[in-house]
């Protein structure tokens, strides 16, 4: 039988709200990523328990530490708090000492991937190291804001060969989304495939568009905010 394995997405850290996005609120009971790990293994199963975690490791650097080692000693830090969280406390109440110490000590052993440019690259990545360690099920944990994105890649991932086809991914989206956002903020656009769609001859046309540079977007989105405007005059 194929482990089960955990694979993190990793923030950089200079984004606004990073330490929510990692913790989360427990005075909602909202999680980030620390939480949403913790609940996975405190509800493993007996049977068939979690193995690996790998976390993701881009490229920005904070207290002489890459983003991944200073992520996991934040993680780390946080442990002793994790039963603020309202769905946490009872979970780990039923724990002893010795079983709280063995969640600590696993936190502590995320293993980090090497410094990566890209969501594309840390699933890739990240399977072939959970896969050294024989992980066939990948609980695959991101932001509420992030987890549609990191789908499709996970899917052209699958379709381009570049993850193995035994494995199993399960996207695990956390409470926590961007700062200042919500879930529905992140478009979704499909290609044209209802039968009674009309049909177009410039699909995948917004593709392109999102890989503008910064000042390109702000361009364009200055534009489509005249031309609204316009139409509502």
């Amino acid at each position: 039988m194929g482990k089960n394995g955990i694979l993190v997405h990793v923030h950089h850290l200079g984004t606004k709200g990073w330490e929510e996005l990692l913790w989360g609120d427990p005075t909602t009971d909202r999680f980030g990523s620390l939480a949403t790990v913790a609940l996975l293994l405190l509800t493993e199963s007996a049977d068939n328990p979690i193995g690996p975690i790998v976390i993701g490791c881009g490229p920005s650097e904070r207290e002489g530490l890459s983003e991944a080692a200073y992520t996991i000693q934040t993680m780390v830090q946080y442990v002793d708090r994790l039963h603020e969280f309202p769905r946490l406390a009872p979970l780990l109440k039923a724990l002893s000492p010795q079983q709280f110490d063995a969640i600590r000590t696993r936190i502590a052993g995320i293993i980090p991937t090497p410094v990566l440019r890209n969501t594309h690259a840390e699933v890739r990545t990240g399977s072939a190291l959970l896969a050294e360690h024989g992980a066939t099920t990948i609980y695959e944990v991101c932001a509420a804001s992030h987890a549609p994105r990191c789908i499709q890649t996970v899917a052209q991932a699958r379709y381009d060969g570049d993850i193995p086809h035994d494995q199993l991914w399960l996207t695990v989206a956390t409470d926590m989304c961007f700062d200042g956002a919500v879930p529905d903020d992140t478009i979704i656009l499909e290609p044209s495939h209802r039968g009674d769609d009309n049909p177009h001859s410039l699909p995948h046309t917004l593709k392109p568009v999102i890989r503008m540079p910064a000042d390109r977007k702000e361009e364009l989105a200055s534009l489509i905010q005249t031309w609204l405007q316009k139409g509502a005059a």
